[in-house]
């Protein structure tokens, strides 16, 4: 897995992934996300360089709005 970063590379490792058909698999169907179902320490930046390496464009971060109170309109955290 060249042309990848080394904590690219072991989070793709820790997911047994090993090779770029399975990381393609793995990233169109969604397995391969960032977040809770995703693997250990694999970020938005490891992310945008695994779909660089694939040749897909660069994934757009989704931005989360505020939950507002209902009662006082205020934000909560």
């Amino acid at each position: 897995m060249d042309a990848l970063s080394v904590r690219a590379w072991n989070c793709l490792n820790s997911f047994n992934i090993n090779s770029r058909e399975e990381a393609l698999a793995a990233y169109q169907s969604g397995r391969l996300t960032v977040g809770k179902r995703g693997p250990r320490n694999y970020g938005w930046k490891s992310h945008k360089e695994v779909a660089r390496w694939l040749g897909l464009p660069e994934p757009q971060r989704q931005v989360r709005l505020p939950k507002i109170c209902p009662y006082c309109g205020g934000k909560i955290s």
